[in-house]
């Protein structure tokens, strides 16, 4: 098996690159079918208002840029719906590779993944359960390789043979054996292609994408695993329930700056272009531009994803225009099914059917729990549907539907005064590029907040919080700290006064301080990250004293 030899440029919607692989040749063209007028526009509700402010504020800076190579999608045309080779498997004795390209495992010095071979051996060493000295060290009950960091170096074809998922639910005797990849992969502006699972209805097709089952053994959220900067193209990903172009099913994990431009199947419920389901995890930067199709008795279908369940999950910056379909019930454009979790700043313009049932809708097939929906729209092919199925919604919409202009969305201007979208790090827009619609820079390289444990700081660098002696403020943790105390309420009682925070209290900066690590939280709050109303305000006096924040 050998890697196709050309190298990507840039991680970009916007730059044409002809990809050469062994089936068919790629070049950009990306061509949505857009021409419906409807779209979602901005509720002014004050307190909604007061959230969008904060939440632009803090978008504007969360997607610091990575110094890494990059990748541009191109359409996928599927060649073929099995491997090269039907009769073997990528993980099997002779076929996968022995060891990494190089490295140690660790942050600066990562597993190196060049070639099929060493991709297969990462499979194998989660599905066999490995017991190699060498990286046992690494696995804790259900998870493997903890903290472990990897490299892709190349693109990667795997179309000669059917590939395993790496990290499974069951075997293929569909025998529950639970084996969670729990690293953090970095594709590194590379794509995976040839990816073929084959179909059926039992528990042993379950939980397919290139990644199967990905999930954290820490609930701290700087520790999470992760899957980032990588593309699936020209490949076939098919199964029963938990189907994702990326991967089928990802717990309190994260995955950021990826695409799929792929077909997507799965005959029973939770698929999605991306992931099959979001569960207490989190999408930011990512989108679909390949098929998604629930058949059989196939339903929660999403053009990201499948299902966001759990409070904590949430879907950031995101788009779809690959045509999204189920046989059964809950299809809608972004995710089949809200449960919980949020999503913000995603759009939609691919076209949404469903074969029975009534429940689709444009941005999500339905809406339950606490699920919220902040400045997104649809439009494009999609059509003139609603924003979700149901008839009734426990969910939180920050925006009313109605028929307008869908040329509004194409409009720089529109993403300053109306839709507060981050034009200026995360978005961009191009005429000749996804038919006018927003694509996507993709150059965040962490998801973690300022105030999480384990990254902010933990006191000032100095003062009595006076007017003559202020607390002092010199360093990114210590500034997180500030916000934290907000944030969460957990200020010294003499400083809270209601919902004022630090009346009368005084703080000096006294350095420049670059917050371009990590999401920012800004001091001061009215809605919390679940959308709840939590009034905290900061009501101190703070001198920056002549110095920035960056």
């Amino acid at each position: 098996m050998k890697n196709k030899e050309q190298k990507i440029k840039h991680f970009s919607c916007q730059e044409g690159l002809d990809r050469v692989s062994n089936s068919s040749n790629f070049s950009w063209n990306q061509q949505t079918k857009c021409s419906s007028k409807s779209i979602i526009r901005k509720h002014v509700l004050s307190g909604v208002l007061a959230f969008l402010i904060c939440f632009a504020i803090f978008a504007a800076v969360v997607f610091p840029l990575e110094q890494t190579s990059q990748i541009s999608s191109p359409l996928s045309t599927i060649a073929a719906t099995g491997p090269n080779n039907t009769d073997g498997w990528w993980i099997d004795d002779g076929r996968r590779g022995d060891s990494f390209a190089g490295g140690k495992g660790t942050e600066t010095d990562p597993y190196l993944i060049e070639t099929a071979e060493q991709l297969a051996y990462l499979s194998y060493l989660v599905y066999s359960g490995t017991t190699d000295p060498e990286y046992s060290q690494y696995i804790s009950g259900r998870y493997y390789f903890t903290g472990v960091y990897f490299k892709q170096i190349a693109d990667i074809d795997l179309s000669d043979y059917y590939w395993q998922p790496i990290g499974i639910a069951y075997d293929r005797t569909g025998t529950e054996i639970r084996r969670y990849f729990s690293g953090k992969y970095d594709g590194n502006g590379h794509v995976v292609s040839g990816v073929f699972t084959p179909s059926g209805s039992t528990n042993a097709f379950s939980i397919q994408g290139l990644f199967g089952y990905v999930s954290s053994l820490t609930t701290s959220r700087v520790d999470y695993a992760y899957i980032k900067n990588l593309g699936i193209i020209n490949s076939y990903i098919q199964g029963y329930s938990w189907i994702g172009g990326i991967v089928g099913q990802i717990l309190t994990a994260e995955i950021y700056n990826c695409f799929n431009s792929s077909n997507i199947s799965g005959n029973g419920q939770q698929i999605g272009g991306v992931t099959g389901t979001l569960s207490d995890a989190h999408m930011y930067n990512c989108y679909n531009i390949g098929t998604v199709s629930g058949g059989e008795t196939g339903d929660l279908v999403g053009g990201l994803t499948g299902a966001i369940i759990e409070t904590n999950s949430s879907m950031i910056n995101c788009y779809n225009s690959g045509d999204v379909s189920a046989d059964d019930n809950k299809a809608g454009g972004l995710v089949g099914e809200l449960g919980s979790g949020h999503i913000y700043n995603c759009f939609n313009t691919g076209a949404v059917s469903l074969n029975s049932g009534r429940i689709f809708g444009a941005i999500a097939g339905g809406i339950y729990g606490n699920g919220s929906i902040f400045n997104c729209y649809f439009g494009g092919n999609c059509g003139n549907i609603r924003v979700y199925g149901q008839e009734n919604s426990s969910g939180t919409i920050s925006a009313e539907y109605s028929d307008t202009i869908v040329e509004d969305a194409k409009n720089i201007e529109w993403y300053t005064s109306v839709m507060p979208w981050d034009v200026d790090n995360v978005w961009q827009l191009d005429a000749g590029q996804n038919d006018g619609y927003p694509t996507l820079r993709m150059t965040s390289t962490s998801t973690a907040y300022w105030t999480d444990d384990g990254v902010r700081g933990t006191s000032f660098a100095g003062g009595t919080g006076t007017e003559d002696d202020p607390f002092q403020i010199e360093t990114a943790e210590q500034l997180a700290y500030l916000s934290y105390l907000v944030y969460s309420g957990t200020a010294n009682e003499d400083y809270i006064n209601r919902n004022y925070y630090f009346s009368g209290v005084y703080f000096k900066q006294t350095a420049n301080i670059d917050l371009s690590a990590h999401y920012w939280q800004p001091i001061g709050i009215s809605y919390d990250r679940n959308g709840t109303s939590t009034n905290r305000y900061f009501s101190g006096h703070y001198d920056g004293d002549g110095h920035s924040v960056s």
